[in-house]
């Protein structure tokens, strides 16, 4: 009986004294807490609620959206920049490989009280907007429940729903980890199809959001560590102490340079050596038929933009390029990276998003750490374009959304 009983209540009580031990942590580590989480571009901390919505709402704190270039860390990192000159804006960083338009966009949602009005950083990679968009797999792996039922909750809610709200409910269907729970259909097919979800239905979303919150904040510090920030403070003893930009682009090309020995296209030895090395020779010429230019990427990302309207989100939009010398031996068209920038500043500038940085044809020696993702001399750049606009007060934008970026239309229209 007494093993029947603790079977029962034991899980509960280990969690409310895990609660309360929550609870009862001092002020110094809370503000630990949201340092290291600022840095850590982890699966707890991205698909879960509660420490980065409270890093978010508290003024230092600036969302920096993105994917896998963000834990590229290295001397002229935003964050290493930002702790060494004592910036008076902290980088949080949101996004890791995998964590393209949907899953911000859903992450937004979840966030979208402490959005409100602030300033936000958001990196837009060209290799997102592949001929299928996000693959299952990645859709899979930042699939957070808690998000799902924080945005099925707020839509519950409303007397009908808009056309952001029906195009991601049809979004949402087609991935596996979706369609294969028979409950979420449901949701999502009555919300598609602009039809009330019942009383009861309303009801239960409310009871299963309840509950993930509550496991989102047990649950979300487990294997919190400062890896991440150690790296930064490390990083910030190589910087002179104070900040002169020709001088710091000189360390930057210095420390490419002497991180680049292995190879002739400018690639970090360590990424090199382990994943290129052995295959090199095979990747020659594997781009050429390679184009970014039409994708349910375009409309995934439109859901993005509909989002940071809605919170008046003041965004300074970043494209980066792709390492020259990788175009060049894998084929990939520098053509259709021109027309790639060409296309998305469109979609932003069109719809009142100006504060957009093109980088597409910016190929200055050392601005890139592997074939895809920005370092050195690419970090100090992006500072020149981040520092300014984060310093600057928050202005309200004037967005003037525009429906025809969700067609198919203009997910398949190659500009001219």
């Amino acid at each position: 009986m007494k093993k029947k009983l603790f079977m029962t209540f034991g899980p509960i009580v280990v969690a409310f004294l895990i609660f309360i031990g929550l609870l009862a942590l001092p002020e110094n580590e809370n503000s630990k807490t949201l340092r290291n989480a600022s840095q850590a571009v982890s699966l707890n901390i991205i698909s879960g609620e509660h420490i980065k919505n409270k890093a978010i709402s508290e003024k230092e704190y600036v969302p920096f959206f993105g994917s896998s270039e963000l834990n590229r860390f290295d001397p002229f990192h935003p964050t290493v920049l930002a702790e060494k000159y004592h910036r008076p804006y902290r980088p949080f960083l949101i996004g890791s490989a995998g964590t393209q338009s949907l899953k911000q966009y859903m992450i937004m949602t979840s966030m979208e009280k402490d959005l409100k009005h602030k300033k936000a950083v958001f990196i837009i990679s060209p290799q997102w907007f592949v001929k299928d968009g996000v693959e299952q797999q990645y859709f899979s792996h930042w699939y957070s429940g808690v998000q799902m039922y924080h945005w099925l909750d707020s839509v519950s809610k409303k007397s009908s729903y808009d056309k952001v709200d029906r195009i991601f409910a049809k979004r949402l269907q087609h991935f596996t980890v979706i369609n294969q729970n028979t409950t979420l259909m449901r949701y999502l097919k009555k919300i598609a199809n602009n039809k009330a979800l019942s009383a009861a239905q309303r009801s239960a979303i409310q009871r299963q959001y309840r509950t993930l919150m509550h496991e989102d904040y047990l649950y979300e510090r487990i294997g919190l560590t400062d890896k991440n920030w150690k790296r930064v403070i490390k990083y910030t003893k190589q910087l002179p102490e104070h900040y002169d930009y020709e001088k710091l682009n000189q360390l930057a090309g210095q420390i490419g340079k002497e991180n680049t020995t292995s190879n002739d296209m400018e690639i970090a030895n360590s990424f090199y050596n382990t994943r290129l090395r052995a295959v090199i020779k095979s990747l020659k010429g594997s781009q050429k038929d390679f184009s970014y230019l039409q994708s349910p990427e375009y409309a995934d990302f439109q859901l993005v933009l509909s989002e940071l309207s809605k919170t008046k989100t003041d965004v300074l939009f970043i494209i980066p390029p792709v390492n020259l010398y990788w175009m060049q031996y894998t084929g990939l068209s520098q053509d259709m990276m021109h027309q790639f920038g060409i296309k998305i500043t469109k979609q932003l500038k069109s719809q009142g998003f100006n504060h957009v940085v093109n980088l597409i044809d910016d190929h200055e020696p050392y601005s890139m750490t592997d074939t895809i993702h920005v370092g050195w001399r690419g970090w100090l750049r992006l500072d020149k374009e981040i520092r300014p606009f984060l310093e600057s007060p928050y202005e309200t934008p004037h967005y003037q959304l525009n429906d025809y970026y969700f067609s198919k239309n203009w997910q398949d229209k190659i500009l001219k």
